[in-house]
């Protein structure tokens, strides 16, 4: 499979229960996965920052979830991404 190629991302916001509270889409154009896994992340706070609870939960299948954890530096062509992801979360 190639990378990068047209891509889009998504998401969902669910409660404690699992119950579904949100989802969102949108699309990217053509970039590599880590890109548009990030645009998804910040894409979620974004819509939903004002709404955070003082706990929540990211997950996802790849690095950048340990990214916007701070376990180790993102590249850096998407630092400025990471850095309003970590304002957003904290």
């Amino acid at each position: 499979m190639r990378n990068p190629g047209p891509a889009g991302y998504g998401g969902l916001f669910k409660s404690h229960n699992g119950s579904t509270l949100l989802s969102f889409t949108g699309p990217v154009g053509a970039h590599d996965s880590t890109f548009v896994e990030s645009v998804a992340v910040l894409h979620g706070l974004r819509l939903f920052a004002s709404k955070l609870s003082s706990k929540f939960v990211v997950e996802g299948d790849s690095n950048v979830i340990g990214w916007c954890m701070k376990s180790g530096p993102p590249p850096w062509r998407l630092l400025s991404t990471f850095r309003e992801i970590w304002r957003l979360a904290s």
